[in-house]
């Protein structure tokens, strides 16, 4: 490593903050800012070496009125590539544990656009030299194509999916892309740990020209060299260029001094082509998806509807769905579906509407702890699970009065009168503590040693109860604790509870869970375990990697963007059909084989989850 030379005026209070390298033509280029800028960004170029930097002389220009962002803003990851007529520079803005992916054009690194987003993208990303094609992803290479950058991407969709322990690295950010007769080469920072170098190492990617969603062979290769006394210290990368034969890197040392790694550049003839992967590719969504959306014309439902339960009679798939309208009230609607995705009848008054006084808010729209919101509602019933035993149907769900802390409530039906539209619901009672919140409880659907289970925690360990019957009497409540963990350095890293009921299978029973991943903030994500048939607190294998996770445009634009929230899963024709909200605000379905899901979970292999296509039900 050697130190880059940069201009530093190290006057009491002023520090230097690396943004990002790139390259234009003929110039190394630089991002950063310091404690003392008054614009976004400053740049530095540097001479034909790669190390001795010099500020650009001239002031930068942001074409609007700019101030210095709240202390909350902070943006990372500048990339810069060249367009057919610009240059773009793509930057992550980080706002409240929110990552977003935005952009700005230049002609002459002298006066910059506003800044515009890529909608619905939270991770580092460049765009491929001369195309509308942004490459980007953490856990995956993921490719958008765009007809314009500030409008959503016409195609979204996973290229290349890491295998942790083929590559010894769980995450990994684009750092730059060179534009080589062989292909588009795009290099990435693989790297278990982002703050210590020694967890990183280099990944190679080479995307063909006329169809970069095709890759001709990847390579892992070691990043050599060390950063003197950076033991203990943060390292943090900030990109690399080519110069000649030399690959520079550079990095930043607890933000202070930018140091650059030279190693000679990459010898694409001595790469062999990759054996194939045996991953499950991740499939364009279907058009089918939302299968359901807010309807203005009934005020009880003209907002939201979303997080879809599911009960499947043999003939029929029943969804129950939570909706809110005009006062901000939660209650829950009803459609059915011949083939599982195709709305076939939908019915235009709620099926279920709050009636206890812990469900009921004489305020709404107005809440007196806003802390207690969810999915935008003012109080009501939220998040219905549907579980089928014999002839009766139990619903768990979320009770809240837009006051008090929200509890589980449980309501029951006879089986006939509810696929015959018939509503004669139970009075619901409360079965979780008061003063407590508590969420996300799902009932099993069958007797575990002959007693009926809930389940009602994931986190920080699996806890089901057992009970004679399902006859509360609201004063005896389900002893409960939560607390937000998971497993370090995967994508679960923070699980937030159960999703539908369990599904019975030859392995046990299948859980299907939301979660979050600390390094991606603000995007829910699903995963899935199986656990044992009679200890359900004993799990057998667990899904590495997530099932289901934000990336559509219907996921992201919408109350809550980066959600993907499920309540309720069927098996039909040997296929695991999952109902999940999308942002929020409208119902979608996913699809896989069920087989195909526990094998993959077996293998330990990374899996997908397929977006339905009515025409593949039946295969």
């Amino acid at each position: 490593m050697v130190p880059v030379q940069l201009k530093d005026t190290r006057e009491e209070g002023f520090r230097l903050f690396g943004l990002g390298a790139g390259t234009t033509k003929n110039q190394t280029v630089l991002f950063y800012s310091t404690t003392k800028d008054k614009q976004p960004f400053q740049i530095a170029v540097a001479d034909q070496t790669g190390f001795n930097f010099k500020p650009i002389s001239q002031e930068l220009k942001f074409g609007y009125w700019w101030q210095k962002p709240s202390p909350e803003i902070t943006t990372t990851d500048y990339r810069l590539s060249q367009t057919s007529r610009n240059y773009i520079l793509t930057y992550l803005e980080k706002t409240n544990n929110h990552y977003q992916l935005k952009y700005r054009l230049t002609k002459n690194l002298i006066n910059w656009s506003k800044p515009k987003k890529f909608p619905g993208i939270g991770e580092t990303g460049i765009i491929l030299p001369k195309t509308k094609t942004l490459i980007y992803g953490r856990k995956e290479i993921k490719k958008a194509q765009f007809k314009r950058f500030s409008k959503t991407a016409s195609l979204n969709k996973s290229i290349f999916q890491l295998k942790e322990r083929i590559l010894g690295r769980s995450n990994f950010k684009v750092s730059q892309v060179f534009n080589l007769k062989q292909g588009y080469l795009v290099l990435f920072y693989c790297y278990q740990d982002p703050n210590i170098l020694d967890s990183f190492s280099w990944l190679l990617v080479l995307l063909d020209k006329n169809k970069p969603n095709q890759i001709r062979w990847t390579k892992q290769m070691p990043i050599t060299g060390t950063i003197p006394d950076a033991k203990d210290k943060k390292v943090t990368p900030l990109g690399s260029i080519k110069i000649n034969d030399q690959l520079i890197s550079y990095w930043q040392l607890d933000n202070q001094n930018i140091y650059g790694l030279s190693q000679p550049f990459f010898k694409i003839n001595q790469v062999k082509p990759p054996t194939p992967f045996p991953y499950l590719k991740k499939l364009d969504r279907a058009p089918e998806n939302p299968i359901l959306k807010p309807q203005a014309k009934n005020n009880w439902e003209s907002k939201l509807v979303f997080n879809p339960s599911a009960v499947d009679d043999g003939e029929k798939v029943h969804l129950v769905y939570r909706a809110i309208g005009d006062d901000d009230t939660s209650s829950f609607g009803y459609a059915v579906s011949e083939d599982g995705i195709n709305i076939d009848q939908r019915l235009d008054q709620p099926i279920y509407q709050p009636r206890a006084d812990f469900e009921t808010n004489p305020q709404a729209p107005y809440v007196t702890t806003r802390q207690f919101i969810s999915g935008g509602g003012a109080g009501g019933c939220e998040d219905p699970k549907l579980t089928k035993i014999k002839d009766k149907i139990y619903m768990t769900y979320t009770a809240w009065d837009g006051a008090n802390h929200p509890r589980v409530a449980l309501t029951s039906i006879n089986s006939d009168d509810f696929f015959n539209q018939i509503w004669n619901w139970q009075m619901p009672v409360l079965i979780s503590p008061p003063n407590e919140i508590h969420k996300n409880w799902a009932i099993f659907p069958k007797k575990i040693k002959g007693k009926y289970a809930i389940l009602h925690s994931l986190s920080p360990q699996i806890l089901v109860n057992y009970f004679d019957n399902l006859e509360f009497d609201g004063q005896n409540f389900i002893d409960s604790y939560y607390r937000p963990s998971g497993r370090p350095n995967n994508w679960d890293t923070w699980v937030r509870g159960p999703g539908p009921s369990p599904i019975e299978t030859n392995d046990g029973w299948l859980i299907l869970y939301h979660a979050m991943d600390k390094n991606d903030p603000g995007r829910y994500k699903l995963g899935a375990m199986v656990v044992d048939k009679n200890d359900p607190t004993k799990v057998i294998y667990r899904s590495n990697t997530p099932l289901l996770e934000p990336d559509m445009n219907y996921e992201n634009e919408g109350f809550k963007a980066g959600v993907v929230y499920s309540c309720g899963a069927v098996v039909r024709n040997k296929r695991l059909l999952v109902y999940y909200g999308g942002a929020d605000t409208v119902s979608c379905v996913a699809q896989m084989k069920l087989d195909q899901l526990l094998n993959q979970m077996k293998l330990d292999q990374e899996i997908r989850l397929r977006p339905a296509k009515s025409v593949f039900m039946y295969n």
